[in-house]
């Protein structure tokens, strides 16, 4: 072979060969530059900036410390919790620098962090909190974390502090301030990425974590928080100060839990991480974080760790590092300083100790600061001590309960506080402090504040924003009001009116009469529902119209389930006080009455046919309404509505109705006169006006054998003969007839007759009642029947 075939042979072949090794070369390149962009950081952390939150630098993915642990997740700085940082200027430094990013959660937000590794065999504890606390974690903003966990976002009360773990959620930790979680974009040191779940909501909507899970992670106040020393040492402090022991020297149990007390009692329990750190050094425990953490978090609840005795303090801390010839850290005095920083040196070394920006309340002033929290004292009728407390089972209702001075010492004669040296019990420290709370008096006002005094409106139990409730709006509509244009507008200004004037008496009830399962009761458990602390939904007549009616004195809205019968005349006259009066009697079992301002506004359903005593004088008590059954048995309908109820349709109500224009209407003006008001009032007549009822139905009169008699114009009856009609009918009804002259002071007037005196041929005068012409009488009671 030629030299020039020999080199077109081997071009031949390179053309042959090309293909297959560019593709080659072209895949490594793809999959080099696809595991390059897995591991570069690539934060995706607006939202967390739109919602307030801050950002801390953390060290690259694949940094180690000095014994080879991965330090991706954790901080750059040791004083990452005090230290004032930009989140812009971080977002800056990680694209600069390549480190991961971390979100510093302050104390009105938490995060739900999920490690499925740390699950117990064969359980989901994520799944059995949900089924426990019905938290929604399709509502929270979702990160899937690069070892395949979760972080759900929520907001909570700041003043609430929580426990970080559980013992019956393994697995799940429970983040706020104080802790710290790795930012979506960010690398975990298995070479994953952090990211954002897409169809999860965004950081600015992430909800309110439920009272639900509240109240089962709500961290217990300290019975010896106050003990000297206490919170003296900032984490980093404490991890400076551990760095000085070996921890294999701790590995009996007695000891270590005795200096793992000592280190909550120095940190003020906010040195866990710290503590498990070094508890994890030693070789044998290095996989029993989790353990680890639940044994602290069991010390915010018994900080004695089940022993008698006084509690181990920092002292024992300063006793076993001075023991090893060290010495616990101390805030150096250039701390006390702001020290200036350059931007351009963030992460680059500069790691100053600083001050806590809000340094906590701790000591004595704790002490009165957590039961003041619960209690006060009320000069109401003698010295009281009144506890208040969260309802454990309606969400949204304060429970109070009142206490003698000696009994309320008696309640916390097992629990002392230490001051100057001496054990005092939290009752008399609390009781003998200038700074206890107290008030003048108890009083329910929704509209105006009164300075001194306890005021017990709590507001309504959602805050009002824009929200779907068209189901709500449509069963209104369609069901409760069937349709009737007029009514439906008069309903929803009667609720507008109850969330524009709390203060105020609507002086009309609104009833809904229906069959079972129509949905009458839906809108009263709403509302009842909407006003909180003051929403009482009720059932047994004696809580409407009995005769200890204190729970009324805080209610602004009644919801009267089948707790009335129209025929109760004793009742019948409370319940028009409730509906129409400015001001009650209240009286509670065993306490004197007192007057108070009346708020109630009153919402009734009822099966029955007769619901309300509407009667026949004027009154505009009652509107009432009969109900559709065009939804009756809709389950999924109903299932539909409370759920839109629930996401946010409360809420959205309360803002509609806030914003309603209803100005100078009043409920009293413009009661709709439907069928059903007319028919409560038939049916709430006297006997009196069901027996001239009865005649204008049939026509005829006493001694008159035709209706067209009485049609021919206005007729003269014998009073004696009339009367005697009359009472016949009273007798049949079980009822005592009034006099003659009783019968015509209670039915002149609107059945529209005179009294006239005749005299007879053989010289007698008589008395006989004139009667209009049956028409224009029928037409007369219609009107006032409101059957117009």
């Amino acid at each position: 072979m030629s030299a020039k075939e020999n080199a077109h042979g081997g071009q031949d072949r390179g053309r042959k060969e090309m293909p297959e090794e560019c593709g080659r070369k072209h895949e490594q390149q793809v999959n080099h530059a696809a595991a390059t962009s897995r591991r570069t950081p690539s934060i995706d952390a607006e939202g967390l900036i739109r919602a307030g939150l801050t950002l801390i630098p953390l060290h690259r993915w694949d940094a180690k410390d000095a014994r080879a642990r991965p330090r991706g997740k954790t901080p750059l700085h040791g004083a990452w919790q005090a230290r004032d940082y930009d989140s812009r200027e971080v977002l800056e430094l990680a694209a600069r620098e390549g480190i991961n990013v971390g979100v510093r959660l302050p104390s009105d937000w938490m995060v739900l962090d999920v490690d499925p590794r740390n699950f117990p065999e064969n359980s989901d504890p994520l799944a059995d909190l949900v089924r426990d606390t019905g938290v929604d974690l399709d509502s929270a903003p979702h990160t899937i974390t690069g070892s395949g966990g979760h972080h759900y976002w929520f907001r909570k009360p700041a003043d609430v502090q929580v426990l970080d773990s559980h013992e019956n959620y393994q697995g799940v930790e429970f983040k706020s301030v104080g802790r710290q979680v790795v930012a979506p974009g960010s690398i975990h040191p298995n070479g994953n990425k952090y990211r954002w779940d897409d169809f999860a909501p965004v950081p600015e909507d992430a909800p309110p974590l439920p009272e639900a899970v509240i109240r089962l992670i709500r961290r217990p106040t300290r019975a010896h928080g106050e003990a000297v020393g206490f919170g003296e040492l900032t984490t980093d402090m404490l991890a400076e100060t551990l760095e000085q022991l070996d921890p294999e020297d701790f590995r009996d149990h007695d000891e270590w839990l005795t200096l793992m007390m000592a280190c909550h009692h120095a940190t003020a329990g906010e040195g866990r991480q710290e503590f498990i750190d070094w508890s994890t050094q030693d070789p044998e425990y290095v996989d029993d974080g989790r353990i680890i953490g639940h044994r602290w978090d069991s010390l915010h609840a018994n900080p004695s760790g089940g022993r008698r005795g006084r509690p181990v303090t920092v002292k024992f801390l300063h006793k076993v590092v001075q023991a090893a010839g060290g010495e616990v850290a101390r805030t150096r005095p250039e701390d006390d300083f702001d020290a200036y920083e350059d931007p351009a040196e963030l992460g680059q070394g500069v790691d100053d100790a600083v001050l806590r920006a809000e340094p906590k309340v701790d000591g004595v002033a704790a002490v009165i600061e957590e039961m003041n929290a619960r209690h006060y004292v009320v000069m109401d009728n003698g010295f009281q001590v009144v506890t208040e407390e969260n309802d454990p089972i309606f969400d949204g209702r304060v429970r109070y309960q009142r206490m003698s001075k000696s009994d309320f010492r008696s309640a916390y004669e097992n629990s002392f506080v230490e001051r100057d040296g001496k054990l005092v019990t939290r009752a008399d420290l609390w009781l003998r402090s200038a700074e206890r709370r107290q008030y003048k008096g108890i009083i329910f006002d929704p509209e105006r504040s009164h300075p001194d005094w306890l005021n017990l409106w709590r507001g309504w139990s959602v805050e009002p924003k824009p929200g779907d409730w068209s189901l709500l709006r449509e069963l209104i509509r369609d069901v409760l009001t069937d349709g009737d244009a007029a009514s439906f507008e008069y309903v929803l200004n009667w609720m507008a009116f109850m969330f524009q004037h709390p203060g105020e008496v609507a002086e009309v009830a609104i009833a809904f009469r229906g069959a079972k399962g129509t949905g009458k009761g839906t809108l009263g458990r709403a509302l009842a529902k909407l006003a909180g602390a003051s929403g009482l939904h009720i059932s047994s007549p004696g809580h409407l119209v009995g005769r200890f009616n204190s729970h009324l004195q805080n209610c602004v809205c009644l919801f009267a389930d089948e707790a009335f019968w129209a025929g109760d005349k004793a009742g019948e006259a409370v319940l028009k006080q409730l509906v129409t009066e400015p001001t009650l009697t209240y009286e509670g079992k065993g306490r004197d009455a007192v007057m108070g301002k009346n708020h109630v506004h009153i919402v009734m359903a009822s099966n029955n046919d007769w619901v309300v005593p509407a009667g026949m004088d004027g009154e505009r008590r009652f509107a009432v309404f009969n109900v559709s059954e065009r939804r009756r048995g809709d389950r999924e309908f109903f299932l539909a509505l409370n759920r839109q109820l629930d996401e946010g349709g409360l809420a959205g109500l309360l803002h509609d109705m806030l914003a309603r224009d209803i100005r100078d209407w009043h409920p009293r003006d413009s009661v709709p006169q439907t069928e059903a008001l007319a028919e409560q009032i038939e049916r709430s007549q006297s006997p009196e006006e069901s027996w001239w009822d009865g005649l204008l139905d049939t026509g005829k009169l006493p001694n008159y054998q035709a209706e067209e008699a009485w049609n021919d114009g206005p007729v003269e009856v014998d009073k004696d003969e009339l009367h005697a009609d009359y009472a016949a009918h009273a007798k049949m009804l079980g009822a005592r007839p009034t006099d003659k002259k009783g019968l015509a002071l209670k039915i002149m007037r609107k059945a529209g007759f005179s009294v006239r005196q005749v005299s007879l041929n053989d010289g007698r005068r008589v008395w006989r009642w004139v009667l209009p012409q049956l028409e224009d009488a029928r037409a007369i009671w219609a009107k006032n029947l409101r059957r117009d």
